[in-house]
């Protein structure tokens, strides 16, 4: 087993924190930005446009395309991203050799994306993904916790967003 060393963090003059838990010996890395972006920022009519816009970002950016993002699993590694609450994660696992194109593509996907195309799309398979957690009892129970106990907050509504406004 690995042992592991303590994080070690940095922030920039901008704001822009930097974390980092090395593992030597692992064969991989593990890279992403973490923005502080999440369904409680969002106005109830707009609920689940960062969970949306997280879908959308893997479309292509202004200097990477879908086929680049798609790079990553050819060449063994694998992304990802998810919305909560309080931020959007954007994550990849790669081996060290692509660590810097990844961390370019990354960076590029939070700061660059087209959000241009295949929107209809992409609205289908959120739509579909709200289905299916509505399908799941542990999701229904959570949620309808949640929204009762914090009526009429941004914390009660579905991080997914709703059908209504998905749809418009």
């Amino acid at each position: 087993m690995t042992k592991s060393t303590p994080f070690k963090t940095a922030t920039l003059k901008n704001g822009f924190r930097i974390v980092v838990d090395e593992r030597p010996g692992i064969g991989f890395v593990k890279t992403g930005i973490w923005v502080k972006c999440g369904s409680v920022d969002e106005h109830r009519s707009i609920a689940g446009i960062s969970h949306f816009i997280e879908h959308m970002v893997f479309k292509g950016t202004e200097n990477f395309s879908q086929a680049n993002i798609k790079e990553i699993e050819k060449q063994g590694g694998e992304s990802n991203a998810y919305t909560s609450y309080d931020m959007t994660a954007y994550h990849a696992t790669v081996f060290p050799e692509h660590f810097a194109k990844t961390l370019d593509l990354i960076s590029d996907m939070v700061l660059f994306p087209t959000l241009a195309h295949d929107i209809d799309q992409e609205r289908g398979a959120v739509l579909q993904e709200i289905k299916e957690y509505a399908d799941k009892s542990s999701s229904v129970l959570i949620n309808a916790m949640i929204r009762n106990s914090f009526r009429d907050q941004a914390i009660s509504w579905p991080i997914l967003g709703t059908q209504e406004t998905v749809s418009a």
